[in-house]
């Protein structure tokens, strides 16, 4: 790890007549490279190839990455642009997608993929058959699933966010993503940036760790951790309440619809 991490490891070589391999090293191939062992390790004692895992107690190096959230006036405007006639017209379907990622914390391919039979408005709930950590019940707000069910109304496909030029759901974001970000001035900005912003409004609004973890789907190893992926009142009213503070920042002090004829998230 520490020779990745000095470059050590780095090369460079031709690979074929036009091909060439550049391999830099560094702090992020570092930790990655040991994370990957790590996994093939816990597979490997999962079935019965392995004892124990000479990862699991290595302390990884930091990666340099940026933490990065956004302020209350980048939430205004971000969300004055995703409410703007022009930019849905050209972005529809992923602006809606966006305005999801962003009230709910949820990670860009959870909310991409997301099948219409996984929205239980009923048990205000996302009941996600896949994720990074396994199927999982995610809790999330009113803001969210009035979004939701909207889309769901305006088809009858199987997949909440259609791509427009296939028969499957929306697959990606980005240029829609840079476009935005262009047009609100903003910079650095990421699906996952909004999910880390998410989890910073959840801890200005005075939730414990375990609770923003369980409102973010991460998997954690305590005994207790495995209730915080149970839907309850804690979990539901946090998931609301985060929800309606971001969409209270992204629209300032007015409520403006959304859409044509459809009311803004309440």
């Amino acid at each position: 790890m520490h020779d990745v991490q000095d470059g050590k490891t780095a090369v460079r070589e031709k690979t074929s007549l036009r091909g060439m391999a550049v391999v830099r090293g560094g702090a992020v191939a570092a930790k990655k490279s040991v994370s990957l062992l790590s996994s093939i390790y816990r597979y490997a004692i999962k079935e019965g190839l392995a004892e124990t895992n000479p990862c699991q107690h290595v302390e990884l190096p930091a990666d340099g990455k940026r933490t990065r959230f956004l302020s209350v006036e980048e939430y205004a405007a971000l969300g004055s642009i995703l409410q703007r006639k022009d930019f849905q017209a050209l972005h529809h379907t992923a602006s809606q997608a966006i305005l999801v990622l962003t009230i709910t914390g949820c990670r860009r391919n959870e909310i991409l993929s997301l099948r219409r039979d996984e929205v239980d408005v009923a048990g205000r709930c996302l009941r996600l058959s896949q994720t990074k950590t396994g199927a999982q019940i995610r809790s999330c707000g009113n803001a969210a699933l009035d979004v939701l069910q909207e889309q769901l109304a305006s088809h009858s496909s199987e997949w909440t966010f259609l791509s427009s030029t296939t028969d499957g759901a929306l697959i990606n974001i980005r240029k829609p993503m840079s476009k935005l970000c262009e047009m609100a001035e903003l910079e650095g900005v990421t699906p996952h940036t909004l999910r880390h912003s998410y989890a910073t409004v959840a801890h200005e609004l005075g939730y414990s760790e375990l609770t923003i973890a369980g409102l973010l789907g991460h998997s954690l190893g305590t005994v207790t951790s495995r209730y915080a992926h149970h839907v309850d009142h804690v979990l539901a009213d946090a998931a609301d309440k985060a929800a309606n503070m971001i969409w209270d920042r992204m629209r300032g002090t007015e409520m403006v619809a959304l859409t044509d004829g459809a009311a803004a998230p309440r």
